[in-house]
């Protein structure tokens, strides 16, 4: 799997919790496998995105997420960056207490695709 291959591990198979919850310890990915879903990011009041079989979404630590609607076939691949095992917060999601990096992008490797830094000041430095 493309996710293990770039360090991202810890993978689970199934779908995605239908409340608000967050990680505030890791940033996760999930490979959309089979099916459509409409998600929800950043709380109740969040924005909602439609995904795909095909797709793949990196989300912050401390992001909210839920599951709106799906397809009976809907199943996602979940992973973490280094295999950390996240925590689960009920609510509408938080501010990270310190900066969480990440060395390789799930999908493209080390220096490619959405490999961000997060500065002191809470600044994202590409």
């Amino acid at each position: 799997m493309t996710f293990a291959l770039n360090g991202w591990s810890g993978d689970w198979l199934g779908s995605v919790h239908e409340w608000h919850h967050y990680h505030m310890n890791t940033h996760e990915v999930l490979g959309v496998v089979s099916g459509a879903a409409r998600l929800q990011f950043d709380g109740p009041q969040g924005r909602v995105e439609t995904v795909h079989a095909g797709d793949a979404i990196v989300i912050p630590a401390a992001c909210a997420h839920c599951l709106i609607e799906a397809t009976d076939d809907f199943e996602v691949i979940g992973a973490y960056p280094g295999g950390l095992r996240p925590d689960i917060h009920n609510g509408s999601g938080a501010i990270a207490p310190f900066p969480l990096p990440v060395r390789r992008d799930p999908i493209l490797g080390a220096g490619r695709g959405f490999v961000l830094h997060i500065g002191q000041a809470g600044v994202l430095q590409g």
